[in-house]
């Protein structure tokens, strides 16, 4: 296996490790390292094996990224919903009625 190839399977390895634990600052020098090593296998391609596994592993990747870019939308969806229905509390009386918010804090009053 040449060494350019297996410089670049180890840096996705480090790349899929930095994703999987969330230590998404770490992407970019994996990144730049990788720029740099795909320059250079133009004078040293890796083997056709080589890419196969470059591609297995940049695809592999890439389908984590996607997950962990869902997961963080989804938990900032999550979030947004949570902010805009905490000031939403309300209450009924008796009749059924709805209190609605009194007071510059948007709190309600209620009788004892």
């Amino acid at each position: 296996m040449g060494r350019i190839g297996q410089d670049i399977l180890d840096l996705l390895s480090a790349e899929r490790s930095a994703i999987l634990s969330g230590d998404y600052d770490r992407l970019s020098d994996v990144e730049e390292a990788l720029e740099r090593l795909v320059r250079q296998s133009v004078d040293a391609a890796p083997s056709r094996t080589q890419i196969e596994s470059i591609k297995a592993a940049a695809a592999r990747n890439a389908d984590l990224l996607r997950s962990a870019i869902r997961g963080v939308k989804s938990a900032k969806s999550r979030l947004a919903d949570i902010e805009a229905t905490k000031n939403d509390f309300g209450g009924y009386d008796a009749t059924g009625s709805r209190l609605e918010k009194s007071g510059p804090s948007g709190s309600l009053d209620f009788l004892a």
